[in-house]
């Protein structure tokens, strides 16, 4: 089922003639990049929603240890192949955080504004090249 970001983009992709194609062409990116961004947006599991922070920072604990697992055959026996689950797990990582910082009490507006301010000052430290 088509869902309305989708919609969206293939009406800018059919849009009519007389319109500028250049704006249309911007604004069908923007969409397809909101839709690929929300798809893989950080979102705490739902499931873990009511486990305490001590429990839920054992369980990232024991994310890192997974993802270390996984990064010793990349690291130290060179195993490209083995790229794929490291990443997995590392992203595992991520969205344990995520859950963390929510079973704190942060809502979803909250969390987006704390992760802004974390860029904010990365970027005043030059950590991006942008």
């Amino acid at each position: 089922m088509m869902d309305r970001l989708d919609e969206l983009i293939k009406g800018c992709e059919q849009w009519d003639e007389q319109w500028d194609n250049g704006a249309i062409n911007e604004l069908s990116i923007l969409l397809t990049e909101l839709k690929q961004r929300r798809e893989s947006e950080l979102r705490p599991a739902d499931k873990f929603l009511g486990a305490t922070a001590n429990e839920q920072w054992e369980h990232l604990v024991s994310e890192v240890g997974e993802s270390t697992n996984e990064l010793v055959k990349v690291i130290d026996f060179s195993l490209k192949d083995a790229i794929p689950r490291a990443v997995e797990e590392i992203i595992d990582i991520q969205m344990s955080c995520e859950t963390l910082i929510a079973i704190l009490g942060l809502d979803e507006q909250q969390r987006m504004e704390a992760r802004r301010k974390v860029v904010e000052k990365n970027r005043a430290r030059h950590y991006y090249n942008t």
